[in-house]
């Protein structure tokens, strides 16, 4: 069995524990092991405060690699434990960076503060793998490769996977058509996932939307999907109250995988605020990649010439998006749970047979 080591497995709360919990209803041969747990225990879901207690309790035999999941904030006593424990086995393991150190993108600057905590964490991930010493180190998109490699690592592609699944097309219309009042006559937009307004210029993205309702002949309804968005929404309509704009903002909060994709079908587009270079990261622009959902981006970051007009903000299609990548399948950008579950037990040195990886057009 295979083990992927995360501290805090929280699916439905943490967009990493959403694409473990993905990998494990793709792999059946893997598991997690974490410090917390939302979801219940069991043989494959194993929580253990005191990491010597896991290895006492499983037995290094059943343990054929392990699979860290890093964020660059998360460097806690129970993560050092655990990658010393697992350094001094010659268990197979993969570092696989979510998030490396904040760093300057195009368009997209940081703070002198911002650029203190860099060198913290540069220090930490020096010091963790070289404590690990893992088989591979991983990440999930070439932007952050290159930041790796810059500081002397080998480092692989281990790509995210959309994290909601893919359901029916006409039950997402249907759904979203109950939702919102007189549905014919609304541009419905969706953002999933936590909206950090310091880090991209939504205040654009909010005007793109505007126009683009206006050229469309119709009334602008954005629907927020995603937990701990209340200052987030407060902020972005005292601002669109101020612009005098029509924008009918939705914010139903936590609500059941189903819905979203409902929502995410049934949407005529998709709001991310991430910027190009590490699009391939956040698995809300994945779970619209899926579906093939135009989608509104930040300006900042991206190459002027995919603003063409009519729609200077609106992709018509997100395989229509340049790519700087190559390991997608399907919707182009986005790896399956079975692709993902399978590229990690290679990098471990482990095989097991390709399942067949589908993903449903939009029509």
């Amino acid at each position: 069995m295979i083990f992927y080591v995360f501290f805090d497995y929280n699916p439905g709360g943490c967009g990493v524990s959403d694409v473990l919990d993905r990998i494990l209803e793709a792999d059946p041969g893997a598991g997690v092991l974490c410090h917390h747990s939302s979801a219940p225990e069991s043989s494959r879901i194993r929580v253990f405060p005191e990491i010597d207690d896991f290895f006492g309790h499983i037995g290094f035999e059943n343990i054929d690699g392990a699979v860290f999941c890093w964020l660059d904030h998360r460097v806690l006593r129970w993560e050092r434990k655990c990658v010393a424990k697992f350094g001094r086995t010659r268990i197979p393991t993969v570092w696989w960076v979510h998030e490396p150190w904040r760093e300057s993108i195009a368009g997209y600057s940081i703070t002198l503060h911002e650029r203190e905590h860099q060198m913290i964490q540069k220090w930490r991930f020096r010091r963790l793998v070289g404590s690990l010493e893992p088989t591979t180190i991983a990440t999930t998109n070439k932007r952050y490769q290159h930041m790796i490699t810059e500081e002397g690592y080998a480092c692989e592609l281990l790509p995210n996977t959309g994290t909601i699944p893919v359901g029916s097309q006409e039950a997402g219309r249907e759904y979203v058509s109950s939702q919102v009042a007189d549905r014919s006559s609304a541009f419905v937009v969706v953002s999933l996932g936590n909206l950090i307004l310091d880090y991209w210029d939504w205040q654009t993205a909010v005007k793109d939307l505007v126009a683009e309702a206006k050229n469309r002949q119709r009334r602008a309804v954005w629907v927020i999907l995603g937990l701990k968005q209340d200052a987030a929404v407060g902020t972005i309509r005292d601002f669109i109250q101020a612009q005098w704009w029509q924008i009918d903002i939705q914010y139903p909060g936590q609500v059941t995988s189903e819905s979203i994709d409902h929502w995410l079908w049934g949407a005529d587009a998709g709001i991310s605020g991430h910027p190009y270079a590490v699009w391939e990261k956040s698995t809300g622009f994945l779970a619209m990649a899926e579906r093939n959902l135009p989608v509104f981006v930040p300006r900042m970051g991206y190459p002027e010439d995919i603003f063409a007009k009519p729609n200077p903000c609106l992709f018509a299609k997100v395989q229509d998006l340049p790519s700087h990548d190559d390991f997608g399948q399907g919707a182009g950008l986005v790896s399956s749970a079975e692709e993902v579950a399978v590229l990690a037990r290679k990098l471990l040195g482990l095989t097991r047979p390709t399942p067949p990886a589908l993903h449903q057009p939009r029509v």
